[in-house]
């Protein structure tokens, strides 16, 4: 069982992108947070995803461009990782605990 986050960045303004040097800078954009349970990886999600948490295993995969709080993840935590994830969907992510731990039982 994973979790994991990807990025999607969009435009402030889309009706500005077609300006000079406007992808320039990084105040132009958002980024959405888009976070899934898994079952299993596929490769798609080991090239796309900025995080991918193995609650299984208790261990971070993969750990790119992360930030919690504007600022970037530097370690590779699982502990703090669980923690923000728990914090933004604790119904899912206790849900999700609870379902490693019935396999594992």
């Amino acid at each position: 069982m994973f979790i994991t986050c990807t990025y999607v960045i969009h435009p402030l303004n889309p009706k500005n992108t077609s300006k000079p040097n406007h992808s320039q800078h990084a105040e132009n954009f958002i980024a959405d947070e888009v976070v899934s349970l898994v079952k299993n990886l596929r490769n798609s999600d080991l090239k796309k995803c900025n995080l991918i948490l193995d609650v299984k295993n208790k261990s971070v995969v993969k750990c790119r461009s992360f930030q919690i709080n504007g600022e970037v993840v530097t370690g590779d935590n699982y502990d703090t990782l669980l923690e923000y994830f728990h914090a933004q969907y604790p119904a899912q992510i206790d849900a999700l605990l609870k379902a490693v731990e019935h396999v594992e039982a």
